[in-house]
């Protein structure tokens, strides 16, 4: 993309609104803007305003860089151009910094044991006793955070956030 500022980078900043109709951004002071279709529903990222906008960190961008690259490289999913594994990269990270995510009420515990499961990439969880895609995207002591790669049953739709127990997810290779 000539002439773009370079994605990511702390240059960038991340603008959330608690407007119900607005979705998250990421935009850049020489005026480029990525709009996300996620919609905030972690009001504490509010720090108390309506609207708010405060710049990537450096954590923000390294994980926007490692889950660009992962796309480009080590992907089940192949030829996504680095343009597309840009707008997944930054849609699954608006997904992690700005939905609450989901409980263990809809799934079903897989008994995964340590080696089904990575701490980040693609994974399959069940629902109704049907697998589903979702990308792992981080890790708590015990859980796994991941992001939905499409729509889950009737109940879930796609960039929804998980925390679930590591057994709920079976690597997908």
């Amino acid at each position: 993309m000539a002439g773009s500022p370079k994605f990511p980078s702390t240059d960038w900043a991340w603008q959330i609104s608690s407007k119900p109709s607005e979705t998250a951004k990421i935009i850049h002071p020489s005026g480029f803007v990525f709009v996300s279709p996620v919609k905030l529903n972690r009001k504490d990222r509010l720090e108390g305003h309506e609207d708010f906008l405060y710049k990537l960190t450096e954590k923000d961008s390294f994980l926007l860089s490692y889950t660009i690259d992962y796309f480009r490289s080590k992907s089940r999913i192949k030829g996504l151009s680095e343009h597309e594994a840009m707008i997944l990269s930054a849609n699954l990270v608006c997904s992690y910094r700005f939905r609450t995510p989901l409980g263990t009420e809809l799934f079903t515990d897989q008994n995964a044991s340590d080696d089904d499961w990575r701490k980040f990439g693609e994974h399959l969880v069940v629902v109704d006793e049907k697998e589903y895609e979702v990308f792992v995207i981080g890790h708590n002591k015990g859980t796994l955070i991941a992001v939905t790669l499409d729509k889950v049953g009737d109940k879930i739709s796609n960039l929804e956030l998980l925390e679930l127990p590591r057994s709920y997810f079976k690597r997908n290779f």
